[in-house]
């Protein structure tokens, strides 16, 4: 009885190189799908995070505009003066003697009590000032400037503060003064540098300076996240112009169309420029890091505080981010 061998088959050189090709081709397109998936997650996950950083900058600076000029008493202290919007004689900083004070285009140095040089273009920066009778820890209440620190050990509080025990009220109100400008050359770091994706990205943040640390320290960080910070002033007018308490805005002007305004008579009292800002408008233009998008992408197209167009000359995508704060504690007398 004879066998027959089965007769064996397999692949042509030909077909091999075919199957590998096109399994190439499928490894390929995912790779590239699931780069691009990564890339536009990255952007997605940067572009919410820049919403979050410039609506929590936005209200942190909100609600101490809101504080300005707050004074907890119904009366003035003995041998000193309440005034519109502030309050005198507590210290010699003239900056100080109303709730809300700015600076175009330059720091505030709290030294001198003046503005620095302006520089066309760089960030502003806003002063708030007002008084505390808070008895509590830094865990509650406004017993703490924006640096986190105790207002009671400024030296402008001593003698204010109560003795004894910090649960004990102070004697008198706690000064209380924040000032927020942005990262803009004159900080000891100018930029905020991060690694991404083993790629090094920078951005610029909001910093602040408090009332108790050293009037030449540099001002602290904030937060990473922000490419501007501009600010203009809503000052009110006198009757008929508007209303006839003086309290609504008549134009939003900046720092230094306020400092020309001079003094204007209102409901019978002589009021200076600064004492006659009733809102503050306040724009923060967020962005994401450089790395952030694809390299090849098309840079994004935004405006500016200023309502100008503006293209980015890198990856990054900006948010501009404008909401007007009423200054609540305008007075409109004096006691």
């Amino acid at each position: 009885m004879t066998y027959r061998k089965a007769s064996q088959k397999g692949f042509s050189l030909i077909e091999l190189m075919v199957s590998f090709a096109i399994s190439l081709a499928l490894v390929a397109g995912a790779f590239y799908l699931y780069m691009g998936t990564r890339i536009s997650q990255r952007g997605l996950d940067q572009a919410t995070g820049t919403n979050d950083v410039g609506m929590y900058l936005l209200r942190l600076v909100g609600r101490d505009i809101g504080n300005a000029g707050f004074y907890p008493a119904i009366s003035a202290e003995t041998g000193r003066t309440l005034v519109l919007n502030g309050y005198t004689n507590i210290t010699s900083v003239a900056a100080y003697s109303q709730g809300i004070f700015g600076c175009e285009g330059a720091k505030f140095n709290p030294a001198s009590g003046l503005c620095g040089a302006p520089v066309t273009g760089a960030p502003d920066t806003l002063v708030v000032a007002y008084f505390t009778n808070d008895a509590y820890s830094g865990q509650a209440g406004q017993r703490v400037d924006c640096e986190g620190a105790d207002v009671a050990t400024a030296t402008v509080n001593a003698g204010r503060q109560g003795s004894g025990s910090a649960s004990l009220s102070p004697q008198l109100p706690l000064f209380v003064a924040n000032h927020y400008s942005m990262e803009d050359g004159t900080d000891a770091d100018n930029t905020t540098t991060m690694q991404i994706d083993g790629r090094s990205a920078t951005t610029r943040s909001l910093v602040c300076k408090g009332i108790v640390s050293s009037t030449d320290a540099p001002y602290a960080r904030v937060m990473a996240g922000l490419d501007d910070f501009q600010l203009t002033y809503g000052v009110a007018g006198a009757p008929p112009v508007a209303p006839a308490t003086g309290g609504a805005p008549v134009q939003f002007v900046n720092a230094d169309a306020v400092e020309a305004l001079g003094t204007l008579t209102i409901d019978g009292v002589d009021q200076p420029a600064w004492r006659r800002v009733v809102a503050v408008r306040v724009c923060m233009v967020a962005r994401t890091f450089e790395a952030a998008g694809a390299a090849t992408s098309t840079p994004q197209q935004w405006q500016d505080c200023s309502d100008t167009p503006q293209t980015a000359t890198d990856q990054s995508v900006r948010k501009t981010f404008t909401q007007v704060f009423s200054v609540r504690n305008h007075l409109t007398a004096t006691y």
